[in-house]
């Protein structure tokens, strides 16, 4: 039995992406729900409480979700669930812009839900396509030289 616990540590060692394989998720798990509960509270807040970067609304409401967007392609790995949560938060941007009407200072906007749904795509997308490409890149590196120590 001991002489497996080293074989099992020794391999441990020859690839120390093995933890960060597993951080990556719940770092973007974290960057989900940072960004959801930002889009949230700026979405709410009454006009005169909301701080302005400078850009359009339209730029601001893309780049918030395609952030958040972003990060779900690295969370959820599965097709099915990424269609999911673009379902859930493309629901949610039309639901927050209608919440709006009853918002002083906040009037609802169809066209930001549009900016907003488009951000989400576009960064869930973009994700999609440079976690695959990380995927396939770390494929060949996770076997770890077939279990052998790799050679410095």
């Amino acid at each position: 039995m001991p002489q497996r616990k080293l074989i099992l540590n020794e391999l441990a060692s020859a690839c120390p992406s093995a933890d960060k394989r597993r951080a990556g998720p719940r770092l973007a798990r974290l960057a989900i729900w940072a960004g959801i509960t930002a889009i949230v509270t700026l979405s709410l807040v009454p006009g005169y409480l909301r701080p302005h970067t400078g850009f359009p609304g339209k730029a601001e409401h893309f780049a918030a979700y395609a952030c958040t967007g972003f990060a779900l392609s690295f969370a959820y790995i599965k097709f099915r669930e990424r269609v999911a949560a673009w379902a859930a938060l493309g629901a949610a941007s039309l639901i927050l812009e209608l919440l709006q009407r009853w918002i002083p200072g906040r009037s609802p906007d169809m066209r930001d839900a549009l900016a907003s749904t488009s951000g989400l795509t576009g960064g869930l997308v973009l994700g999609a396509l440079l976690a695959a490409l990380a995927w396939s890149a770390g494929r060949s590196r996770a076997s770890c030289n077939g279990g052998r120590p790799m050679k410095n």
